[in-house]
């Protein structure tokens, strides 16, 4: 069944559209990619992922995607920027009225993983 066969029917009528797109799927595909080349060595094309995830997900009005840029801040040994982000982060998360508390001392924030970064040996 075609797309023209279903909107003569009036079946597009009832079914919500996304506004946004891809663009909100983006942000997330580019975090993956971006922790994956952190593991792989590839820090400058992390952050590039990063730094592009983060434009994506503020043009669409969504969430930041945090977890690359505070993995890389600590496998590249800046403490002072991870704590930073961490604060950062856990204060926007709390803004949009998430839990930023940890569930444990040994895990991480179920809103923003932002605990272990800051801890992770150089």
């Amino acid at each position: 069944m075609g797309r023209r066969r279903l909107a003569r029917t009036g079946h597009f009528r009832h079914r919500p559209r996304p506004q946004r797109g891809a663009l909100t799927v983006l942000p997330l595909a580019l975090s993956y990619q971006a922790c994956y080349r952190i593991h792989a060595g590839d820090f400058e094309l992390a952050a590039a992922l990063a730094d592009e995830a983060d434009a994506i997900s503020a043009a669409v009005g969504s969430a930041p995607m945090v977890y690359p840029a505070l993995v890389l801040s600590a496998w590249r040994g800046q403490e002072a920027q991870a704590h930073r982000l961490t604060a950062a982060a856990r204060a926007e998360a709390a803004a949009r009225g998430e839990d930023v508390r940890s569930p444990s001392p040994t895990m991480p924030s179920p809103s923003c993983t932002t605990g272990w970064p800051a801890t992770t040996p150089h």
